[in-house]
């Protein structure tokens, strides 16, 4: 199971460019 920065990471990231696409 990722860190959970991560998730929050990629729950909050604007652009959903993070580290999803």
């Amino acid at each position: 199971m990722p860190p959970l920065r991560v998730l929050i990471w990629v729950e909050f990231d604007p652009d959903g460019g993070g580290l999803v696409n």
